[in-house]
């Protein structure tokens, strides 16, 4: 891989405690929605996934004969019409019937996730197509004329590869399990997806590309998961320790990052990182302008605003004891608010539903009690 040097514009070094705002732990979660259940936004849908308290139900409904459960609970839009299609795949030899989910939003239909059905969901931006991932391949789902229909998606001879070939000899040999497609990514034109892949006996795996355009498939280098896209239809992966920048048209990389980090996401043209405990670096990739932020806890997790202008973090505060906060952060101005954890309740989850509002999951530490609330970034104080 071919590696690319920075070079440093600027550097601003900000301290989190010193120029943070600090959202006040008492009573002033009052003051946001707050919503029973696990909540989170997924393609500017709101969906309600099945929580710890639906789980406990349907654990409670076993049958002790069959050990079967006889509660189904799914996921739900909270804001759109919901409609269940129950959904025949009769490809690679299957005959299994799919329960997916879908819901309306400005007058087109989008699958929801629902995990607990054992299936993935990545819907096509500007369709009423989804990428469903289902017993280690990839198929279509055509939602529109508010009808479901799935059929094959990816080749069965290409590159010299044959699926029927690989399967035969995968049943030959005991623990051998052919991941012909998975954990697929769609650029945000719907014109392009790559999808991860062990077809190959010869590595550990390998990251491929089809074009939705012409149906064109082919290998583009090693695997990674997929962080973002950018304009011109690079993708961003975290290989092993490296982050990288892929050409999807040469396979050719840009080591971005050459060693492992606590934490990174790309939201182009901003990447935001924690190289190591409270330290955070932001880096605009079109300028190479680079920002270093000084935190007092560890990153786990962070996700960005769909413009990427501003990016979330839920920071742990002592790795060998419970407590977190939620960090926001403003890529361009390097402005930083905190939010506490509320009283007698634990951060789960975070994800944006717009580019102002932040759902937050929350859980009562030993209970099954799940609550979400929607906060509005612009008026933390």
């Amino acid at each position: 891989m071919r590696s690319v040097k920075y070079i440093i514009v600027g550097t601003l070094v900000l301290s989190a405690i010193l120029v943070g705002f600090v959202f006040a732990q008492q009573n002033s979660w009052d003051l946001f929605k707050r919503s029973d259940g696990f909540i989170i936004a997924q393609d500017d849908v709101v969906v309600k996934l099945v929580g710890e308290k639906e789980k406990k139900e349907i654990v409670d409904s076993l049958d002790p004969l069959s050990n079967r459960p006889t509660k189904v609970l799914d996921s739900k839009s909270i804001q759109n019409e919901n409609t269940t299609h129950n959904v025949r795949l009769q490809e690679d030899g299957l005959d299994d019937e799919l329960v997916i989910l879908t819901a309306k939003k400005n007058g087109k239909s989008i699958a929801l996730p629902n995990p607990d059905r054992g299936y993935t969901v990545t819907n096509v931006p500007g369709t009423e197509q989804a990428i469903i991932g289902y017993n280690g391949s990839l198929y279509l789902l055509d939602i529109s004329n508010d009808q479901a229909q799935i059929k094959k998606f990816l080749m069965d001879q290409v590159q010299g590869y044959d699926k029927n070939k690989i399967m035969k000899r995968a049943t030959e040999k005991e623990g051998e399990f052919v991941l012909w497609g998975t954990e697929p990514s769609v650029n945000p034109k719907g014109t392009k997806v790559v999808f991860s892949t062990n077809r190959s006996s010869e590595n550990d795996g390998e990251l491929w590309v089809k074009d939705l355009i012409s149906g064109k498939e082919k290998s583009i280098g090693s695997p990674g998961a997929v962080l973002a896209w950018d304009d011109q239809d690079h993708v961003y992966l975290q290989s092993g320790p490296l982050t990288v920048q892929r050409n999807t048209d040469s396979g050719e990389s840009t080591t971005l990052l050459s060693d492992w980090v606590n934490s990174v996401t790309i939201s182009y043209p901003y990447m935001v990182y924690s190289p190591d405990e409270n330290k955070l670096i932001i880096q605009n990739l079109k300028s190479k302008e680079e920002k270093s932020v000084g935190l007092n806890g560890v990153v786990r997790k962070i996700v960005s605003t769909p413009q990427g202008l501003c990016f979330a973090m839920m920071m742990l505060l002592d790795a060998t004891a419970p407590g977190m906060e939620i960090i926001i952060l403003n890529a361009e101005t390097g402005e930083i608010k905190t939010i506490k954890e509320p009283k007698n309740a634990f951060f789960e989850e975070i994800s944006w539903l717009d580019a102002e509002h932040l759902l937050i999951a929350t859980r009562e530490p030993g209970t099954t009690n799940q609550s979400t609330y929607e906060v509005n970034i612009h008026k933390l104080k």
